[in-house]
């Protein structure tokens, strides 16, 4: 379903509203496509940043943990308590 003017077919959104509102509503309508485009495109940049971050820290931890000593390990070495188990 088109809207049909004067001399063209109208089908595209700011042609639509510069057929109603004149060549300022093409302007505005312009304006904010381009605007919520800009706005998509930062969050979509900074979700994919935050995951990269978040997978290369993953795989960076799962290939360092066996050349480490967490603390836990240190307070475990460290602390010479012996365990009896009664049976």
């Amino acid at each position: 379903m088109f809207i049909t003017g004067e001399k063209e077919n109208l089908a595209d959104f700011p042609d639509l509203c510069m057929f109603l509102l004149g060549r300022v509503g093409q302007w505005v309508s312009v304006l904010f496509s381009a605007l919520s485009l800009v706005g998509a495109s930062a969050v979509y940049w900074v979700l994919m940043s935050n995951f990269l971050y978040h997978t290369v820290k993953y795989v960076y931890g799962k290939e360092h943990q066996f050349y480490t000593i967490s603390n836990f390990e240190r307070s475990k070495k460290c602390s010479k308590i012996r365990i009896s188990y009664v049976y």
